[in-house]
């Protein structure tokens, strides 16, 4: 009974704060294998904010295929994509078990350098979960750790701690699975850096949950740190003031 009142009050408290609820245990297949993917697609995108800074206005393309009988997944850089005017191809494939432990590994080239990526990653829904990537561009090395928050709501979502070279990014994905088909964002952003500014990249994908075949765009852009912002504003400020301020002198 004391059990039972318990649980009660615990749901209670969540529907009322509206809060998001974790279960533990392995996440359903089809949700493991796409938040895997999704890791997977941060990662190589956070080495490529590394190596190469923001690619603003341009759009990567990606065509996946996931087979969630098998637990595996693949994605590959569309013909044609391009990184800062450099030609990239790019393949990366891994597979799971059901108890989310899965291991990945990608290769392909940017303007020529060679890319070498491999990871692994255990997902379950405790909530928390640790992965390592490296990818290797060039022969310099961008290892990723991350640490993943999956909360199991309709849509799930999960929030991440991504750290490249000491710098950490913030990491949040969306995931809708229904029937009809497989949806998911991802977004993630970098944390102030005093000798960089800030970068962030932004993604959407579905997947045909008949057939495995999907795709995902993703575009990476720099953010103003907050003071190039502020001297943004006083700057547009002072100029429509400067009309009134001649009106005076004249």
């Amino acid at each position: 009974m004391l059990i039972r009142t318990v649980l009660l009050l615990c749901v209670g408290a969540a529907v009322l704060g509206n809060c998001k609820v974790a279960h533990a245990g392995p996440l359903p297949v089809d949700e493991s294998l796409v938040e895997i993917m999704m890791d997977a697609q941060q990662s190589f995108i956070v080495s490529l904010l590394e190596a190469f800074g923001s690619d603003a206005g341009n759009t990567l393309s990606f065509s996946t295929q996931t087979d969630f009988a098998a637990g595996t997944f693949s994605y590959t850089a569309d013909p044609g994509s391009t990184y800062q005017g450099m030609l990239l191809n790019f393949t990366e494939s891994g597979s799971s078990d059901v108890l989310g432990n899965a291991t990945y590994s990608g290769s392909g080239t940017i303007g020529g350098m060679e890319i070498l990526a491999s990871g692994s990653n255990v997902v379950v829904g405790d909530p928390e979960y640790d992965y390592t990537d490296t990818i290797k561009i060039n022969g310099v090395e961008y290892k990723v750790v991350g640490k993943n928050k999956v909360f199991f709501d309709t849509p799930s979502t999960s929030e991440a701690t991504l750290t490249a070279n000491g710098k950490n990014y913030k990491g949040v994905d969306t995931l809708q699975a229904r029937p009809g088909g497989i949806k998911y964002t991802w977004a993630i952003e970098s944390d102030p850096i005093p000798d960089k500014p800030g970068l962030r990249g932004n993604a959407s994908g579905e997947i045909d949950p008949t057939n495995g075949m999907g795709l995902f765009e993703v575009s990476t852009t720099p953010v103003p740190e907050p003071s190039t912002v502020w001297t943004t504003i006083t700057g547009l400020m002072a100029l429509c003031s400067l009309p009134r301020m001649l009106r005076r002198t004249a």
